[in-house]
């Protein structure tokens, strides 16, 4: 054991130091009245105060002077007092005299006539040449601990301690029973506080004292039934919590709070330095106890001596512990319970008690037990800590709860790492219940015939309201936290103000100083005490501090407008409760100045040039005000967006308050700027806070033409007031203008006069139609897209977009984000979140054209101002990429692999629907129709090998591995009795193995396609016909006519059945048994292989019903290829 160690058990109170800076003379004739100052102002121009724990108390009618020195002299002491120093000049200024000399003569004891001023005197004798004065001051015992640790121990300043402890530390009269889970004896800052009991004899294994517990001579273990209340660490996580011996220490640091010894020059101090320790042990190293045994424990502490009892556990509601802590009040025991750590509040109703902090007494006029809450270091209530809401008083106050630092248990053999420090610290309402039971030994040893009501009342009613920091809360901790000092009867002066700062007062034209601190705790809480605030101000370094103003309290900034530019301030805030003062540290020096920037350029167009061939941006501030004391205006500009000139190099100074408009001819086409105005004034103010304006590019603006005619465009440069009307120069009662709305019914939204509606209005990447009677000139102007690429966010459906660019656009480039992923435009095929097409439209052509993707057409550029169509299945980002050659960067990437293709035109009513593509690919792969234009006609197609009941493609590719394809064809929005023409004008991609035949099954005919590219038909009635094109292999057989068959029907006719081995045109002729043509029922009809069935009607070639008898059908084929098959049937007409 070391020697700190070896000399526990004797450690002595060690007596604070006394610096008495007085003469035996002095001290011999320091009278018993003394002058209570509310401050004096030290010789560097501070201003002292009382102290923490008392006021500044000095002797009427003295003064001590400072003296200079004679030039490298120092006197004796009795030299000293009998060197003339020049008594005239020093007494006659304040009319007294100087009794002595002290301190080598450097110091001169001045007595003044009776009833002088001191602060008139001192100020005399400064300017007669003083180097300081000061009062007789009176000199008090230190009482602050030397603890080494003590520092660390952050809950005494909050609580006051060491303005307690200039009262009392305590007395080993004063019994504390710990009841927790043990302490540790040995502890170096515990082990001479430990009770002791007077009446056991140690070892002898009799109860000496007859209480019912052998040699229980320094507490018990209630626990396990020994005389040992140390706790038993076994390094093991006995209640499975996660933590070996987590209870180990708290008994030990709960007695540490309470009652370490204090200005030893070891360790910590607890709040009673010479309080007892009643060690009783109920829990064990790890986990829970029973009621019974802290019962138990409770009873032992009644009846062998405890003054205080202190219970920091807790558990659900047990009545109990009603009667032993009703006993032990009674008995005249203080009885100090944690509120709990619940984070609860505790009500009238008894489903919210805790125990043993409700078992307060019987009734709501008792109060048995001290309850106590937990605050954090800033007194505001911790999260933990339960509060009370009743109507009785189960919180009674509260005190610091979190990171409480002290002695824990140390163990000594070396087997438990974890438990190898003598101090640590640890949270909760346990720890904030030992520093109540501390005060109450304090309060108990000032006054030892108190009574428990007597102890609560002085605590309770000594406590700082902290209300204020507590919103939400009010009147639910208790009467606050614990002020120890106030409780011991201590006078303390107001918390001093925090937070002060004395600053130049900003954005004025000079002649202000501002002060702002937080108010003084003690102002509407704690001690609610403080009645105002003096400001003092002292000009320049020297000289004394003079009131400026008196503030009400909750008052916390003070404009000082007394003051004059350049000159350097010093500045002290005192909170005053009336009588005593504490003062602010010295706020200093500050000066005041003209620092008001002027206003900031707010209104600031940025636009390109117009009519210009691009390089030139133009400002103008014209509607900015500039303020009297102008000096020049500052351009800046930055390639991104700013928010504060700092950093940001001046672009163009003008000195010319009346130039508000620049053009600034140093830009390169197409490259994002931001631009800002600064104001500067003649004493070199100017707001950088500033907002930029931007991007704005600068672009070539030449008028351009458009029209006449139906036109898909969008704009490259949006003008402000974003009406197309603006842009396209055209009257809005004559604008023809149309925008496609994705989910709107009708989906079309017209212009009108008038407001213009969010979706009509220009936007970069928005489409719309236009139909101009006639040409119109459009002038660029206005916000252009930023430089780089271009995003644009869409949900699912179509939507009409533009090229944002002034350069032609590549939409192959294009990427598409969806969440988090950002794909190209094949995958974003695949993924089913965009239909990768786009669709624009040719004026003069008058049709759609596909610009993207390359299904075997020439893929092309999107000008500039052109509108175009895309599909959105999800919602997603479209990112269109700034093409920076000109060129179709995705040309030869196809999105569907090889395969043969055949264009589609439907021709009706003078118009031309050119979109249709059939033909085949890796996979199956189609892509939708655009929406329609107008009620044109036009053409749809299903995908191959579906008998879809709608379609909707405009390209339908089936898969290259299915060897024979059928599509449905639906020609839409015909005209009635009007000729259309579907037709497939190039086959040249179409294997010649190939056949392809368009049928009309509603006129039942078909052609081949190989020999005939078209098919017309007239429309009747009709507004869309379906049609069927089939591409299969030519047959390798041989071509037959098979089961023909004939039968009278069940009129005058017969139904002729028959079957083709493979495509082919046939002629279906009735004959009579001579052999005589009776009917040609068809000639040269394309038939598709497969059974086929017709009707005769039973009439001749006349129209004359024929004859009852004997028939034949002779079947005529030939197939593409030549061959030829005839074949007959005889069947039997009746009439």
């Amino acid at each position: 054991m070391n020697s700190r160690l070896g000399r526990v058990a004797t450690i002595a109170v060690l007596s604070a130091l006394a610096v008495l800076v007085v003469s035996s003379v002095a001290s011999a004739q320091w009278r018993q009245e003394r002058i209570r100052l509310p401050y004096w102002q030290l010789s560097d121009g501070s201003v002292q105060t009382s102290s923490v724990h008392r006021p500044l108390m000095a002797a009427p009618d003295r003064l001590l002077v400072g003296l200079e020195q004679p030039s490298g002299i120092m006197l004796s002491p009795l030299a000293a007092r009998r060197f003339p120093r020049n008594p005239g000049r020093i007494a006659d200024a304040v009319g007294g005299r100087i009794k002595r000399f002290l301190g080598g003569g450097s110091l001169a004891v001045v007595d003044l006539p009776v009833g002088s001023d001191l602060y008139a005197a001192a100020d005399k004798l400064r300017r007669a040449g003083a180097v300081f004065v000061e009062p007789d001051g009176e000199v008090y015992l230190e009482r602050l601990p030397n603890d080494p640790r003590y520092p660390e121990q952050h809950h005494h300043p909050q609580i006051k301690s060491p303005a307690a402890w200039d009262v009392t530390i305590g007395s080993r009269q004063v019994v504390i029973a710990v009841i927790d889970s043990g302490v540790d004896l040995l502890h170096p800052d515990l082990a001479d506080s430990i009770w002791v009991n007077p009446r056991e004899i140690p070892g002898n294994g009799i109860d000496d004292d007859g209480n019912g517990y052998i040699d229980d001579w320094r507490g018990w273990d209630f626990y396990e039934g020994t005389n040992n209340p140390r706790p038993k660490p076994d390094g093991k996580d006995n209640d499975g919590n996660g933590e070996p011996d987590d209870q180990v220490s708290h008994g030990t640091l709960v007695a540490g709070l309470a009652a370490a010894i204090g200005n030893d020059g070891y360790g910590t101090a607890g709040v009673a330095w010479r309080a007892t320790i009643m060690a009783l042990k109920v829990f064990p190293d790890d986990g829970t106890t029973s009621v019974s045994t802290v019962v138990e424990a409770i009873d032992y502490a009644v009846d062998n001596g405890a003054d205080i009892i202190n219970l920091s556990i807790g558990a659900p509601y047990f009545e109990s512990f009603s009667d032993p802590i009703a006993r032990a009040y009674q008995s005249g025991i203080v009885v100090v319970c944690a509120s709990g750590n619940d984070g609860k509040a505790l009500t009238d109703s008894s489903s919210s008690w805790v125990s043993p902090v409700c078992n307060d007494g019987p009734s709501a006029a008792d109060n048995y037990v001290l309850g106590v809450g937990a605050v954090n270091r800033e007194d505001k209530r911790t999260w933990y800590t339960n509060y009370d809401m009743s109507s009785r008083d189960y919180v009674d106050v509260c005190a610091p709860g979190s990171e409480l630092f002290g002695p824990v248990y140390y163990d000594e053999t070396g087997r438990f790492p974890h438990l190898s420090k003598y101090f640590g610290t640890n949270t909760g309402t346990s720890f904030a219940a030992p520093l109540v039971s501390g005060l109450a030994a304090l309060i108990l040893t000032k006054n030892p015939g108190y009574r428990p009501a007597q102890v609560y009342a002085a605590i309770r009613n000594s406590a700082d309201n902290i209300d204020g920091k507590n919103p939400g809360y009010e009147g639910t901790l208790g009467t606050g936290r614990i002020n120890a000092g106030r409780a011991l009867g201590q006078v303390l002066p107001p918390a001093k103000v925090t937070d002060f700062e004395a600053f130049d007062t900003p954005d004025d034209d000079g002649g202000s100083i501002t002060l702002t601190w937080t108010r003084s705790a003690d102002d509407g809480g704690g001690a609610s005490s403080v009645t105002g605030y003096v400001v003092l101000r002292r000009e320049g370094t020297t000289g004394s501090f003079k009131r400026v103003a008196v503030l009400p309290s909750g008052t916390t900034r003070y404009d000082d407008t007394d003051v004059s530019d350049g000159t350097m301030y010093y500045y002290i805030v005192r909170a005053t409760d009336g009588s005593l003062t504490s003062d602010s540290p010295i706020a200093g020096p500050v000066t005041s100045a003209n620092d008001g920037a002027p206003p900031v350029v707010e209104k600031l167009p940025v636009v390109d040039r117009p009519d210009d061939d691009g390089g030139a941006i133009v400002l103008d501030w014209s509607d900015y005000t500039p303020p009297g004391d102008f000096a020049a205006y500052r351009i800046y500009r930055h390639s991104r967006r700013f928010t504060s000139t700092a950093g940001v190099g001046v672009l163009v100074t003008i000195t010319n308050p009346a130039t508000k408009r620049w053009v600034d001819e140093t830009v390169r086409d197409g490259v994002d700027y931001y631009y800002a105005v600064g104001v500067r004034d003649v004493a070199a103010n100017e707001e950088r806070a500033v907002r930029s304006v931007g991007p704005v590019q600068s672009y070539p603006n030449r008028n351009i033409t458009f029209g006449p005619g139906l036109l898909f465009m969008g704009p490259a440069a949006v003008p402000a007031d974003r009406d197309p009307a603006t842009l396209l120069n055209v009257a809005p009662a004559q604008l023809k203008l149309a925008r496609w709305h994705p989910t709107g019914s009708p989906p079309y939204v017209h212009y009108k006069p008038g407001a213009v509606p969010e979706l009509l209005k220009l936007g970069l990447g928005r489409g719309f139609w236009v139909l101009l009677d006639k040409a119109t000139v459009v002038q660029p102007t206005g916000a252009a897209a930023p430089a780089g690429d271009f995003s644009i966010e869409l949900g699912p459906g179509w939507h009409q977009l533009a090229n944002p660019f002034f350069s032609p656009l590549d939409f192959g480039a294009s990427t598409v984000t969806y969440g988090t992923n950002t794909m190209d435009l094949a995958s974003a095929e695949r993924s089913q979140v965009l239909r990768s097409v786009a669709w624009v439209y040719s004026t003069q052509a008058q049709r759609y054209q596909m610009a993207y993707p390359d299904v075997g057409q020439r893929l092309s550029l999107i000008p500039p101002w052109s509108g175009f169509w895309v599909n959105v299945v999800k919602p997603c980002t479209l990112t269109l990429v700034r093409s920076t050659t000109g060129e179709v960067a995705s040309a030869g990437s196809s999105v569907c692999g090889d395969g043969w293709r055949a264009p589609i035109l439907l021709r009706a009513a003078g118009m031309v629907d050119d979109t249709g593509l059939v033909g085949t690919a890796e996979t199956e792969f189609c892509l939708p129709a655009p929406p329609p234009i107008d009620d044109r006609p036009q053409l749809r197609l299903t995908v191959a090998n579906r008998d879809e009941k709608v379609a909707a493609h405009a390209v339908s590719l089936g898969a290259g591995s299915a060897g024979k394809w059928t599509w449905n064809l639906d020609a839409q929005n015909l005209p009635p009795n009007s000729e259309v023409e579907l037709s497939v004008p190039d086959l040249s991609t179409l294997p010649p193995e190939y056949t392809a035949i368009l049928h009309d099954p509603l006129a039942g005919k078909s052609v081949h396609l190989r020999t005939v590219s078209g098919y017309r038909f007239m429309t009747r009635d009709e507004t869309s016909r379906r049609l069927q094109l089939s591409v299969e292999k030519r047959a390798a057989g041989v071509l037959v006519i098979g089961t023909l068959g004939a039968q009278a029907g069940a009129g005058a006719g017969a139904q002729v059945v028959f079957s083709l081995s493979q495509p082919a045109r046939t002629s279906i002729e009735v004959v009579n048994i001579a052999g005589r043509s009776v009917r040609l029922i068809e000639d040269d009809h394309l038939r598709l292989a497969g059974n086929h069935t017709i009707v005769f009607d039973g009439r001749n070639s006349h129209g004359a019903a024929v004859p009852g008898g004997r028939y034949l059908v002779i079947v005529k084929a030939v197939a593409d290829d030549g061959q030829q098959a005839r074949r007959m049937v005889a069947f039997n007409l009746s009439r």
